[in-house]
């Protein structure tokens, strides 16, 4: 596996998430907004993490780079330390292809979770305190909507 590679297995697994939720959406009749509203949200949040994991930070994809920027962005982050008892293993891991998968992979994680998922787990818990129906349902599918890309992005990482 390579860097590459995990770049487009995320990405073909996050294309497949957007595309069944815009079926779903498409299948809504007209008086299902607040459904209909929280799967455009969730669907716009799906874009967000294809272009996470698609960042560039130069023009060249996948140079030196590339793979700096994201070890720096995983390791160097105080606030979301994710995959710090990675670091070792990482440090010590002598297979480059291995190593730069690990590095698209964590970066895209990272950030889904800390742009997405966190937030909207504050926002459903504030919700539920102020017993915001709507809300509560909206945050709930944009949740577990996430949670799904998440499992199934580690499941790439496992093999």
């Amino acid at each position: 596996m390579t860097g590459e590679n995990m770049e487009a297995l995320m990405v073909d697994v996050a294309t497949k998430i957007k595309d069944e939720l815009s079926l779903n959406c498409s299948r809504l009749d007209a008086q299902q907004k607040t459904a209909a509203k929280a799967y455009n949200i969730s669907i716009a949040v799906i874009d967000q993490a294809i272009k996470m994991v698609n960042m560039k930070f130069t023009s060249d994809s996948f140079d030196e780079k590339y793979y700096r920027v994201r070890e720096s962005r995983i390791f160097n982050n105080p606030a979301a330390g994710y995959f710090n008892n990675q670091k070792v293993w990482f440090n010590q891991e002598t297979n480059c292809d291995l190593k730069n998968a690990f590095l698209v992979y964590a970066h895209a994680v990272q950030m889904v979770r800390s742009a997405f998922y966190d937030k909207k787990m504050n926002e459903l818990a504030n919700a539920k305190k102020a017993n915001a129906v709507e809300k509560i349902f909206e945050c709930t599918m944009v949740i577990d909507t996430l949670k799904d890309l998440l499992e199934q992005w580690g499941k790439l990482w496992k093999i």
